[in-house]
């Protein structure tokens, strides 16, 4: 028996070292690539502005793609310190008494603005008033999930509907989209660190894992599953009110 569990331990382990390897190699390009799109930018255009061959539009239009490449990079990074916090135990939460329902309507107000292409529903519960929250750490969290959603909404129809719920001191955040970007998704392993379908997944799970460490440290809980009103996916916070 102790060799068995020995022999599980060990597979279970190289899986891990490869799976973070894989991460790794994947993160890796993801960084490289954007800093040497970056490089080979600003050369183009200090070429252009020697030979004096550019215009306005032409310049404007080169120097967004460059911010863009930078903004891309420096939001990786940030989630890779972010991430190092967590598996250092440096993320400590500052708590303090939070009108939850205000802080999300808040944040809803903002993405209707910003982003009116998008149909938001909302389904808040004013019984809830104030509890115990790290309210720039929860908003990561809370941040994190709509943009995930303005993502991956349907591109004809967008549609996100946000909602909370109190029933016995437990409270309910729901997130839910309306595109089938979770159809084929193995749900049981989007929240972990090394988890990677392809390239562009890498910056979801890193998010979707930080947030699952960051619910954790408020003693809740996150899962995902697959939306019963919008029929796609829905992501489901859960607080104890006390």
């Amino acid at each position: 028996n102790l060799d068995k569990k020995i022999d599980e331990k060990t597979i279970k382990y190289n899986s891990l070292i490869n799976k973070q390897k894989e991460f790794i190699s994947i993160l890796s390009h993801e960084i490289k690539w954007p800093i040497a799109s970056c490089i080979f930018q600003v050369d183009c255009l200090l070429d252009d502005i020697n030979e004096w061959e550019y215009n306005e539009k032409y310049l404007k239009k080169e120097l967004d793609l460059l911010n863009g490449q930078l903004l891309k990079s420096w939001e990786l990074i940030n989630k890779l310190f972010a991430v190092q916090k967590v598996d250092t135990d440096k993320m400590k939460l500052f708590l303090e008494k939070i009108n939850i329902n205000s802080l999300l309507l808040d944040e809803l107000e903002i993405y209707k603005k910003s982003e009116p292409q998008i149909h938001f529903f909302s389904m808040f519960d004013n019984k809830i008033w104030f509890i115990d929250l790290d309210k720039v750490h929860f908003k990561q969290v809370i941040n994190n999930l709509i943009n995930n959603s303005i993502k991956f909404a349907d591109k004809n129809n967008p549609k996100i509907k946000i909602g909370i719920s109190w029933n016995n001191d437990n409270i309910t955040i729901k997130i839910e989209d309306n595109w089938n970007w979770i159809k084929n998704i193995d749900i049981t392993k989007i929240f972990k660190k090394y988890e990677t379908w392809n390239s562009w997944s890498i910056w979801i799970w890193m998010w979707l894992f930080l947030c699952k460490s960051i619910v954790e440290l408020h003693w809740g809980t996150i899962s995902a599953e697959k939306s019963k009103s919008l029929w796609w996916a829905c992501f489901i916070i859960k607080l104890t009110n006390k």
